[in-house]
């Protein structure tokens, strides 16, 4: 991924040369490289090294020193909004991943409002716990 995000920032450069002005050049920057970086972030997300966190969030704010972007952006704040918009997505009965859901939760006194219904489900092993549906049931609980 790096390495093609590394490219686009050339070719963003080169447009930046030919004229394209500041707010053009951020649209083209969502388009090419965080649409990028975004693609199934949900599903590989969790099993990055904080290595490679570390060089993404190093190019975004590159990317952002060099004026490509006016935000800096950082790889978790993109999942986050990544894994949430699925999480809320997979909520409605005509989605695609919503028989992977666990049951609701049911018959239980809730004395603080809850980000979702559903039974939390048992993680036994490490690999598992950082895959999306588990991230998912227990951050937004």
């Amino acid at each position: 991924i790096q390495n093609l995000c590394t490219q686009r920032l050339y070719l963003l450069h080169l447009l930046r040369n030919q004229g394209l002005s500041q707010y053009n050049l951020n649209i083209v920057f969502q388009a090419l490289v965080i649409s990028r970086i975004a693609y199934c972030l949900p599903v590989w997300g969790g099993y990055m090294t904080a290595e490679q966190r570390g060089q993404i969030n190093a190019f975004l704010k590159r990317a952002y020193a060099r004026g490509f972007c006016c935000n800096v952006y950082s790889i978790e704040e993109l999942l986050d909004v990544a894994d949430s918009r699925l999480f809320m997505a997979m909520h409605s009965n005509t989605h695609c991943l919503y028989p992977i859901l666990p049951p609701p939760k049911s018959g239980c006194i809730t004395i603080r409002p809850r980000g979702h219904e559903f039974e939390l489900i048992r993680c036994n092993f490490e690999f598992f716990k950082r895959s999306f549906l588990p991230r998912c049931l227990f951050k937004f609980l």
